[in-house]
């Protein structure tokens, strides 16, 4: 998988909105979002390697996720379904971009697992002030498998959000190294699903 041009970025982009939007709750099939961030991840690869910005790609995808799942607020109020759409849409890109930005700086390999500690931080922020939006936390795609995340009561949703992460990142580097992957890579992401 590679993304060679900007309209392809943009087909990405819009696959995973699309993916977050098939995974989530109430009519979703919530195992979608284990690949939902991957195309957003080649995207971003791709603005690393062209030297782009990231944030517009990132936006894309966020504001397609939050406006179709938020859609319903708009019944209650038109104008506050779409300011909470944009404005969610907005912190949850600039999330991606701070990453992309450290990416940049930083190149190492473990650099995209700083992805998941700034995403929970958000989360956990976004919790705990005047506005606060939980519905899009990422942990919250589970609510209707409980008998498969008894572990929250451990970790909470958050730790959910960093299952959801960590496995895009593993099926991300599984999908971006060689044909003949290491057999370790494949362990590590068959015991990231199964035993979280």
């Amino acid at each position: 998988m590679n993304v060679n041009t900007p309209n392809k970025a943009l087909l990405y982009s819009v696959i995973s909105a699309l993916l977050l939007c098939a995974a989530w709750p109430v009519v979703g099939f919530a195992p979608l979002i284990f690949i939902a961030f991957v195309p957003l991840l080649i995207v971003h690869k791709y603005c690393v390697d062209n030297n782009k910005t990231f944030f517009w790609y990132a936006q894309l995808t966020m504001l397609l996720w939050n406006f179709i799942i938020n859609y319903w607020v708009c019944y209650a109020e038109v104008t506050a379904g779409i300011f909470a759409s944009i404005a969610n849409a907005l912190l949850m890109a600039t999330v991606l971009n701070v990453f992309s930005w450290s990416y940049r700086k930083l190149r190492t390999e473990f650099t995209l697992w700083l992805l998941p500690a700034l995403w929970i931080s958000f989360e956990h922020l976004h919790l705990h002030w005047d506005i606060t939006w939980p519905w899009l936390t990422l942990g919250n795609v589970f609510s209707e498998y409980v008998p498969l995340i008894q572990w929250y009561e451990f970790t909470g949703h958050l730790g959910g959000s960093w299952w959801v992460w960590a496995v895009n990142i593993l099926v991300y580097k599984l999908l971006s190294t060689t044909a003949t992957s290491s057999p370790k890579k494949y362990t590590a992401l068959t015991l990231t699903l199964l035993l979280p």
